[in-house]
């Protein structure tokens, strides 16, 4: 059914293909911002190498934070269109604050909080996250697994999201322990299948 994946395609042409189902880089980021090293310990990405893996090694190198070898800081994705996401994220304090900040700014402002606080002991076996709107606090009671991130964090930001009123919805196509994390409507996802034959699950 997907034979036309197989057929190598140019990294522009790609990036064309997955712009047109709603994902693309950062205003002025360029494609060289997808060969960036993602630790100080890991080679360049090359258009080679990406253009091999095809769609999926594209949505990584999107999604993935990089590394500047001059000042030996993370960078940011080249997207904020999709998330590669590692599932052992949650080393302590800070870790859920995190991820909510990046769904949100995935949203586009579609979801928004005032304050985001989290508490995060894997000793004592306790996590949470505190959301703050409107003078309005919420706490989410989070499952402590080693570092590990509770899913139940990504199924109250959808549930957020949708309360909005938002057409958009957060999919994930698994990759194992990693995954890809997207928001896009649900006729963007279906055409980003069509298209890269990868399954974004809502």
């Amino acid at each position: 059914m997907f034979f036309g994946f197989r057929k190598r395609r140019s990294l522009q042409q790609m990036l064309d293909t997955v712009a047109a189902c709603g994902l693309s880089l950062r205003e002025g980021v360029s494609a060289e911002a997808l060969y960036q090293p993602r630790t100080q310990w890991e080679p360049e990405r090359s258009v080679a190498t990406i253009e091999k893996g095809g769609f999926e090694s594209l949505l990584i190198a999107m999604g993935d934070e990089g590394y500047d070898p001059a000042t030996h800081v993370s960078l940011d994705p080249p997207s904020d269109d999709v998330w590669y996401f590692d599932v052992e994220f949650i080393e302590g304090h800070g870790a859920y604050k995190t991820i909510v900040k990046r769904l949100c700014r995935m949203t586009r402002g579609g979801l928004s909080f005032n304050e985001i606080e989290d508490y995060v002991d894997v000793e004592e076996g306790v996590a949470w996250v505190e959301l703050k709107s409107a003078g309005r606090t919420e706490r989410i009671e989070l499952t402590v697994n080693n570092d590990w991130t509770d899913p139940k964090i990504f199924l109250e930001m959808q549930e957020r999201l949708k309360a909005t009123g938002s057409s958009l919805r957060f999919a994930m196509q698994s990759l194992g322990q990693d995954c890809l994390i997207v928001c896009q409507t649900p006729e963007n996802l279906k055409a980003l299948h069509r298209a890269t034959g990868l399954r974004f699950m809502l």
